[in-house]
């Protein structure tokens, strides 16, 4: 877990603690990107091909593309746009190795 310092470094964090709802405010334009630690593929598969769909993308943390069959603590990130998917990625690397 990220220690609240490193937390916002992200801006501003919140969680609906249901990723399919998560995943909708992202494509509704109401939130830039989602981490999440665990990937379990009911919370995940659908979310991360409407990411894709929308443009973006679905990354586990290593920075492999997402995937059902993966480790469920392989984490994961997504945004709807590559663009918000490579800040989002560089902002979590930054905290991450520190």
């Amino acid at each position: 877990q990220l220690s609240t310092e490193r937390r916002r470094e992200l801006g501003r964090v919140s969680t609906l603690r249901c990723a399919g709802a998560e995943y909708l405010e992202i494509l509704a334009g109401r939130a830039s990107f989602s981490l999440y630690r665990m990937t379990k593929p009911w919370d995940h598969a659908a979310g991360a091909l409407m990411m894709e769909e929308a443009g973006g993308g679905a990354l586990q943390f290593g920075g492999g593309a997402y995937s059902a069959a993966q480790p469920l603590n392989a984490g994961l990130i997504t945004a709807a746009s590559r663009e918000a998917l490579t800040e989002a990625i560089t902002a979590a690397t930054r905290c991450w190795t520190r």
